[in-house]
């Protein structure tokens, strides 16, 4: 067992220490043989590392991104510095981590970010956000009341189910909106006589037929709505021969009046753009809606005080734990998140709820993770892992 050890050792010290930086071998030295296992794990698709505070979990995770981008390793599909990214817990750490990562011949495009900094790079627009329930203790001593089951529950892969239900629901309403929809009376021209010009609404119907797919899941409704405006817009220019007639700057200048001053307030009026905050609010605005979307995750007493402080933040900002659920719904409108990293390592993920991990999973080509933590040392209890 010994002469193994000896041998990955080794190994591991020729993967990590390919520079001519000769310290390398000096830091690969202090690795345990346990740890030296979970660096060079190249077996499992999510490797979990539970270890105290002061046990080295974050060194493992910095020296496994090195061997893994190493070209000494055996991987027959490596990722790459573009498609590695390191969640750290603090910005503080990330200096550290900024140091340690090029001593260890990685550069630096591997990117390093908190968690929430990438949240907030992944959302379509700013969310501030309060954090009541911490700032509170720390600088009164004392915990501002909240119900625990409720923020565990928004934090949970329940509210995904719940936000999936009521965003299925919303695709539905959108295509009877638009079906039921009247004809597009087309506009005239000033020096062109005007024509009886007639959008009907079997045309408007097959246009959201293509549009939206039978699968509400693969609908980001917010850019379908401004293609299907497009492509009611070329309906109307098309079907009116403007374009025979009309040249230069002035048919560019008419075909975008048509877009802005006809099409766009009829589609507001059948299919108008959605608000991720908005949408998230109206999921929990009635608790008799909500006990449905929900179904068993909560009682009918948590349900209807979820409504109630859901209600109250939208008119007085949102807390730090409605931002997962926000994000998710961002995702859904408008498709802000997609596949770009074959490797991610998460570091003190006992503060990581389940809801931030399934929208870290929606950033990853592969589910690739290596999760380090301690779940004795969480900081959120109502919503990390247990």
């Amino acid at each position: 067992m010994l002469e193994g050890n000896q041998t990955r050792r080794g190994m591991l010290t020729e993967a990590l220490s390919g520079t001519s930086d000769r310290h390398l071998s000096v830091i690969v030295e202090t690795i345990e043989p346990h740890q030296y296992a979970a660096i060079a794990n190249t077996g499992d698709i999510v490797l979990v590392v539970q270890g105290s505070a002061g046990s080295g979990k974050s060194e493992i995770g910095l020296h496994r991104i090195a061997y893994l981008l190493s070209p000494f390793n055996d991987l027959s599909e490596k990722p790459i510095p573009d498609t590695t990214l390191f969640i750290a817990p603090s910005r503080s750490f990330l200096d550290y981590a900024a140091e340690l990562l090029p001593a260890l011949d990685v550069c630096d495009s591997v990117r390093q970010v908190t968690l929430r900094e990438w949240l907030q790079g992944v959302m379509s627009f700013s969310l501030p956000v309060k954090a009541d329930v911490w700032n509170d203790l720390l600088n009164t001593g004392k915990v501002t009341r909240f119900n625990e089951n409720n923020e565990g529950f928004k934090s949970s892969i329940a509210v995904v189910d719940a936000v999936d239900r009521h965003y299925r629901d919303l695709v539905a309403q959108t295509r009877k909106s638009i079906e039921a929809s009247p004809p597009i009376n087309g506009p005239s021209y000033s020096s062109i006589p005007s024509t009886a010009l007639i959008i009907e609404p079997r045309q408007i119907r097959q246009t959201c037929r293509d549009l939206i797919p039978a699968s509400a899941a693969e609908s980001h409704l917010n850019p379908l709505r401004n293609e299907f405006i497009d492509r009611i817009t070329s309906l109307v220019w098309d079907t009116s021969g403007y374009g025979r007639r009309i040249s230069g700057l002035e048919r560019l200048r008419f075909r975008q009046q048509i877009r802005n001053e006809y099409i766009l307030p009829w589609c507001n009026s059948v299919w108008p753009e959605c608000n991720a905050r908005d949408v998230y609010a109206s999921i929990f605005a009635d608790w008799r809606h909500a006990r449905i979307l929900i179904k068993d995750a909560l009682s009918e007493e948590d349900t209807r005080e979820l409504s109630d402080s859901v209600r109250q933040r939208r008119a007085s900002g949102f807390q730090d734990s409605d931002v997962g659920a926000i994000t998710y719904v961002d995702h859904l409108l408008n498709g802000t998140i997609v596949g770009s990293y074959r490797h991610i390592v998460v570091d003190e993920a006992q503060d990581v709820s389940p809801i931030e991990f399934k929208l870290l999973s929606l950033n990853s080509t592969s589910n690739w993770f290596m999760i380090l933590g301690d779940t004795v040392q969480r900081l959120t209890p109502c919503r990390g892992l247990r």
